[in-house]
C-alpha cells in the first residue's frame, strides 16, 4: 500500500489528474483498480502502524508488520 501511495505522490502535481497518475504509473506497475487506489489514498497509513506499534512490547514487532496494516488483498 505504502509503494501505490508513493508512487501516486510522486507524479501527482497541479494539472495533472489522479486518472492519469493512475492509468500511466499505478496500473502498469500494481495491477489494481482505481477504486482500490482511492481506498489506499483515504487510509490513515502512518496513523495505522503508529496504532498498530504502539499496541505491541517492541520486541513483537517485525521489520514487515505494517504491510499487514489496511492491506486489502489483490486476488
Amino acid at each position: 500500500m505504502q509503494k501505490v501511495i508513493n508512487t501516486y505522490l510522486e507524479y501527482k502535481s497541479d494539472g495533472v489528474t489522479t486518472a492519469w497518475v493512475y492509468r500511466n504509473h499505478i496500473y502498469p506497475i500494481y495491477h489494481i483498480s482505481i477504486s482500490t487506489l482511492y481506498f489506499y489514498l483515504r487510509t490513515p497509513v502512518k496513523k495505522l502502524i503508529k496504532e498498530d506499534t504502539a499496541a505491541k512490547p517492541a520486541h513483537q514487532i517485525a521489520p514487515n508488520d505494517w504491510f499487514e496494516i489496511g492491506v486489502r488483498s489483490e486476488g
